[in-house]
């Protein structure tokens, strides 16, 4: 089952001491031992800071990854049982990039977070 990260506290652990590993225009940062995510649940969020462009870039990058995150799921979520919380990001590529390309990047991604 998926989840959003809903606690601060989660986001924090993530950011010091989760595994990072980056495919093409996609990062992705695991934890499997994330505070206040269930043991059976994968707590997902998604994370553009204003750098990266304005608020219409934003949300057309988060969209993204999550339709790519959504066709994804069954096949690598699931199938590899990755757990935990997941912290997606990415590079201003991802505001052109083709959908298969990011498709293809974040299942290299969660297939790096497995391994």
């Amino acid at each position: 089952m998926i989840a959003p990260i809903t606690h601060r506290a989660t986001f924090a652990a993530l950011s010091a001491n989760g595994k990072r590993v980056r495919s093409g225009s996609v990062r992705l940062t695991h934890l499997a031992d994330a505070p206040f995510c269930a043991p059976d649940v994968t707590n997902v969020g998604f994370v553009f800071g204003r750098r990266f462009g304005n608020a219409v870039e934003r949300n057309r990058a988060r969209r993204r990854l999550r339709a790519a995150l959504r066709l994804e799921t069954t096949e690598s979520i699931e199938a590899h049982s990755v757990g935990g919380a997941l912290l997606f990001g990415g590079s201003r590529a991802l505001l052109t990039a083709p959908f298969d390309q990011i498709r293809s990047d974040v299942a290299r991604c969660l297939q790096r977070v497995e391994g």
